[in-house]
């Protein structure tokens, strides 16, 4: 099941050319770019020996696993896409790259992201990003929970280095929060292809917080950063009537998968990957 979700290892790597320094600026995969300074060195390390290491990392599965659901729909299809703790929006400007200059073929030719991110200085990194690029999309400033209104926020005092931030009752600034019903509410959204969510522990409410969409089959696809064995064995209950989960992987734990020629490794957070019971149409083939 999971080595038929994926297209070739080949055909993913081919379309990940190396990155190019401008000014202030870095070209990302597929044709974007992103601010330096929204880089440490460290990160940006990580970034560019992604594909590099023994093993693959649980950023370059996401990737295998963004680019493959891409795959799954036709050219006339307008694909929604939606990052939920964005930081510097690299899922968005993936999505954005690969349909825009056209790197994989028999994908969606239209796209539209939005990107929630609560940080402050996250949250500017994917406006410059989204809107000085001329991006199809949107950016929120907001955290996401269960609920509507305003929460307490702990911000880091190195944002480049530090992407974990998150919502705690010891938080040193107050940010807007918001929950996925109340996206879709607003927007008049029907159907969303695909929600990403990296969101440093509130993957649970985040769920809870879109019990309308998830009842309504509004979302096919879902990718999760878990942070914690205990939230992803809870998510799997919470979903199981909608969703099934296609692919996970656990922290410190190999993944291995025969049409991969590395093993899947995270020593941080684990990844779930969740596809729609009601996704066998004509225009889905996956």
């Amino acid at each position: 099941m999971i080595n038929d979700f994926f297209i070739k290892e080949k055909e993913i790597l081919f379309s990940l050319p190396e990155y190019s320094f401008e000014q202030k600026w870095i070209k990302f995969w597929h044709g974007y770019s992103m601010l330096k300074e929204s880089f440490s060195s460290e990160s940006l390390n990580t970034h560019l020996n992604i594909f590099n290491e023994k093993y693959f990392s649980s950023f370059a599965l996401e990737t295998f696993v963004l680019l493959s659901i891409l795959k799954k729909y036709n050219s006339n299809d307008n694909f929604l896409f939606i990052e939920l703790g964005s930081g510097r929006a690299p899922w968005c400007l993936t999505i954005a790259g690969v349909i825009t200059n056209k790197i994989l073929s028999h994908i969606p030719n239209k796209y539209e992201v939005i990107a929630v991110e609560p940080e402050p200085t996250h949250y500017l990194w994917s406006c410059s990003h989204i809107y000085k690029q001329d991006i199809n999309g949107d950016v929120i400033h907001a955290a996401i929970s269960n609920n509507v209104g305003i929460c307490n926020f702990l911000q880091s005092n190195d944002p480049a280095g530090d992407m974990g931030q998150y919502i705690t009752k010891k938080g040193n600034i107050k940010v807007p929060v918001i929950n996925i019903d109340h996206i879709v509410k607003k927007r008049n959204i029907n159907h969303i292809n695909l929600i990403h969510m990296d969101i440093q522990g509130e993957e649970l409410n985040a769920i809870k917080g879109a019990e309308s969409v998830i009842n309504n089959n509004v979302v096919d696809y879902l990718i999760i950063a878990t942070h914690s064995n205990k939230i992803a064995s809870k998510l799997k209950k919470i979903l199981i009537n909608k969703y099934e989960l296609i692919l996970e992987l656990l922290p410190n734990k190999k993944l291995e998968m025969s049409t991969f020629s590395k093993y899947f490794y995270s020593s941080d957070d684990g990844l779930q990957v969740y596809k729609s019971n009601k996704l066998f149409s004509n225009s889905i083939n996956g």
